[in-house]
């Protein structure tokens, strides 16, 4: 699954190039990933006068932090050409997730933009009740586990068996959100992932705030 995913908010305010807001969002970029704060990355630029911008970025559990890092490093510039003058943005990566905005979004769980990707990728019709039951009570302990973190990570990741094949998941939040929050965000996961095609054996599905990824391999190595 390709998850090079690219969202600028429709609707919303936009900036004029080598305007205050331009400069500050540049400015924040730079100093991102020198500012890290456990395992997400954050960095706020503005005039002290109402304007202020902030660059957030996060990394999925299982990446290793050069990795991250130059995740990161790449995808600014790319967000950047792909939502040339939007005011909030945001892009998931293989290995990164990056956004920012012009107002505060921390702590807030704010469902502007959903992506779900799969593939083609089936059980057979007889393991279809063992797999959907496996998967959902995977999802269930792993969501549990993930919105329990604290302020540095909301990640769990696992694995359950089913026959002779093995599912392996991962769940995050990012870690500003409160248990409350992040769950609030995973119980939008289980209700779109318990409505997809039944036996479809790998997908993914992302937000600002959180996202699930699963498969019949080990996509965490």
């Amino acid at each position: 699954m390709n998850t090079d995913i690219f969202k600028c908010r429709e609707g919303g305010e936009k900036f004029q190039p080598n305007s205050g807001f331009d400069i500050y969002l540049e400015l924040s970029f730079a100093g991102l990933t020198s500012a890290k704060m456990g395992g997400w990355y954050l960095k706020s630029e503005g005039d002290g006068l109402g304007l202020l911008v902030t660059a957030f970025a996060m990394c999925p559990g299982f990446v290793k932090e050069d990795q991250c890092l130059g995740c990161i490093k790449t995808t600014i510039p790319l967000l950047r050409k792909k939502c040339p003058n939007q005011k909030e943005a945001v892009a998931w990566m293989q290995k990164c997730m990056l956004r920012y905005s012009g107002h505060v979004f921390l702590k807030k769980f704010d469902p502007w933009f959903w992506a779900f990707l799969g593939d083609d990728t089936n059980v057979p019709e007889k393991e279809e009740r063992i797999f959907e039951q496996t998967k959902n009570k995977l999802m269930i302990r792993l969501s549990a586990e993930a919105a329990a973190g604290n302020q540095f990570a909301k990640y769990s990741t696992g694995t359950a068996a089913f026959g002779s094949k093995t599912i392996y998941m991962a769940m995050q939040c990012t870690p500003d959100l409160s248990q409350d929050t992040c769950n609030e965000c995973f119980v939008t996961i289980q209700l779109v992932v318990s409505i997809v095609p039944k036996g479809d054996v790998a997908n993914a599905m992302f937000s600002p705030n959180c996202f699930i990824k699963y498969a019949l391999y080990d996509f965490r190595k």
